[in-house]
């Protein structure tokens, strides 16, 4: 089945008043108090050019990353961007891949990106009968491949799935690329809302590979997505002189800068993101399942489900009633003819019922004005 172009490429798009945006991966606990306290600051620094080497953010990012994972990363290591999507295509067009490989489901602007430098794609079909996680499996095929690309894209956790890669895999996958000259670009931009973050990060390895760029964005995590700021982290020079030559001038808007500083010292913000996450991906796990949904196992802040005959219209529906979900249609390897994918952040307990609620009253709707059970989430 082909993908649906008629759905929306990200979250946040519909043509309709939304109340509750369930499509959009942001934090929950919205935008933490030390942003919110700095705002005269942000306010002040729009009426002046920013600092274009981001110096001050810089400096906080690499106390931060170096406290956080026990690691030095200095202050060059850093890249800043308009968010991680610029910062995806300067790292695509630095690196000038003539292969490159992605997983399938995967973020839709890897591709985009790609395709924008001109890099020949390669995918890696995720299976549904794994749970749609990376497996053993993909360094084997990795390894037979006739001509090796010079590019890989992996995303931790994925996106739109949620599920993570297994450390030892991810660490094997590096060692991998580093050997063969292969350069790896891991997306990291939900990974600080996991569990255990330091576990599932590559952090720790950015400095002794020079192959390996880790990329992260404040957005999701510190709930500011219309500030766009995000960051790479890079350990050969060669290549960041490469990466600084390709951004615009003042990529970097002062008040971005200013938050992101602020972000990095808001205190158990991140510690208390994480628990409200895990409380409510369970709630919502559980109520799916009880609705007859295929949900499958993550550690981030959204879920993916699917159901059955449904074409699409329970976003429709819920759409209707100002809740908007993400429809997964339109993502390579989702299009499923007996299937139909969904994703929805998790979001505040009220927010989360509120969604569940909804869901019940339409799924109970249609199977009495259908007389049967095909309009259900089986």
């Amino acid at each position: 089945m082909m993908r649906n172009d008629n759905i929306p490429l990200h979250g946040g798009e519909a043509d309709r008043p939304v109340r509750l945006d369930f499509s959009v991966n942001v934090n929950p606990l919205g935008i933490p108090e030390s942003v919110r306290k700095a705002l005269p600051e942000l306010a002040a620094s729009a009426c002046v050019y920013p600092d274009r080497e981001c110096r001050e953010l810089r400096e906080a990012l690499s106390r931060y990353l170096s406290k956080e994972y026990s690691v030095s990363i200095s202050p060059e290591m850093l890249i800043p961007g308009n968010g991680a999507s610029e910062l995806l295509q300067i790292l695509c067009r630095a690196v000038k891949p003539e292969k490159a490989l992605i997983t399938a489901p995967c973020f839709s602007g890897y591709e985009r990106a790609l395709k924008a430098c001109g890099a020949g794609i390669e995918y890696y079909n995720l299976r549904k009968e794994n749970g749609f996680v990376l497996t053993e499996d993909f360094l084997r095929v990795l390894s037979e491949y006739a001509q090796l690309p010079d590019l890989i894209i992996l995303c931790q956790p994925n996106n739109p799935v949620g599920n993570v890669i297994a450390p030892e895999l991810l660490r094997e996958i590096a060692d991998f690329c580093q050997e063969r000259r292969i350069y790896l670009i891991l997306d990291e931009c939900f990974a600080e809302l996991l569990n255990d973050p330091r576990k599932h990060s590559l952090m720790t390895a950015v400095s002794g590979n020079a192959f390996l760029i880790v990329l992260r964005a404040f957005t999701k995590t510190y709930a500011m997505p219309g500030l766009r700021l995000g960051y790479a982290v890079v350990s050969d020079s060669v290549l960041r002189s490469r990466i600084r030559e390709l951004l615009p001038e003042w990529n970097v808007s002062g008040p971005a800068q200013r938050a992101g500083c602020a972000a990095l010292n808001s205190g158990s913000y991140l510690e208390r993101s994480r628990l409200v996450l895990g409380r409510e991906r369970g709630y919502l796990k559980a109520e799916l399942q009880a609705l007859g949904g295929e949900v499958f196992d993550g550690e981030a802040g959204f879920l993916l489900f699917s159901v059955g005959e449904d074409r699409g219209r329970l976003r429709d529906l819920l759409l209707e009633r100002g809740i908007l979900i993400r429809d997964c249609a339109n993502y390579r390897g989702l299009a499923d003819d007996d299937r139909h994918y969904y994703r929805i952040a998790v979001r505040l307990h009220e927010e989360n019922e509120s969604l569940i609620s909804a869901m019940k009253e339409i799924l109970s709707d249609r199977s009495v004005n259908e007389g049967n059970s095909s309009g259900t989430a089986r």
